[in-house]
């Protein structure tokens, strides 16, 4: 969110015509994903002199604070598809804050060896055993959907620490129908397309990421696959 500080005590908003405009041009190019909700609230103060006598000092304000509470989402809240241009719709997230706990829910198999920090989703390595995190999103669009594509952007190296990353989609709570994984070595984009032959008319979908360790040797806190942010895009 950007800066907007108020150029004078009055009830107007200083040239809000000018500023929404210029909003709008900025963003035209991103996403409808990154358009984040921008709520304003005003404040306005008013004091008065009333002993209207010389000499008395001058109202002052030394600080003001405002606080706000956020209001978690129901229980089975989806993330909604937003519609761009061009009847596009998109959602993204980097995981830099923990919404997703709202949209679904991770699953790590062995404690401490797996889940989220630092702003991403980890598998580490277990002596003796495989493991897994796993990622569940749901989501909504709000039409029957002609054509999707789910990006993971994730590390995974199989050929050295038995990491892979899988990314699978599914009509709302099925089992997966469609989904991709990594081989050997990669580190960028994961990505399950789905055309308009084998769509339907998919509307309500869950997209699961799993991160997955076939090592069985011991390695603490070390990552053998990673989840660093989760794009859906359709139309």
């Amino acid at each position: 969110m950007r800066n907007l500080a108020k150029l004078s005590l009055g009830d107007t908003f200083p040239n809000k015509k000018a500023y929404w405009a210029g909003l709008k041009s900025n963003q035209g190019s991103r996403h409808a994903s990154h358009r984040h909700n921008i709520y304003f609230v005003y404040v306005r103060l008013e004091m008065e002199n009333g002993a209207k006598r010389e000499g008395l000092a001058e109202n002052q304000i030394d600080r003001l604070r405002v606080e706000c509470v956020n209001q978690s989402p129901p229980v089975g809240t989806t993330a909604k598809l937003a519609a761009g241009d061009y009847g596009h719709l998109s959602y993204e997230d980097d995981f830099s804050t923990t919404r997703w706990h709202h949209l679904g829910d991770v699953k790590v198999a062995h404690k401490n060896h797996g889940g989220y920090r630092g702003h991403e989703f980890w598998v580490g390595m277990v002596g003796g055993y495989a493991t897994s995190t796993q990622l569940l999103q749901r989501f909504s669009s709000p039409r029957p959907l002609k054509e999707l594509v789910v990006t993971a952007d994730c590390y995974a190296d199989a050929k050295n620490l038995g990491g892979q990353a899988v990314v699978q989609v599914a009509p709302r709570g099925a089992e997966p129908k469609w989904q991709t994984a990594t081989l050997s070595l990669h580190s960028g984009p994961l990505r399950v397309e789905i055309s308009a032959d084998e769509i339907g008319d998919l509307q309500e979908f869950d997209v699961r990421i799993v991160l997955r360790s076939t090592s069985g040797v011991e390695h603490g806190s070390k990552a053998c696959a990673t989840l660093h942010s989760l794009s859906v895009e359709g139309r």
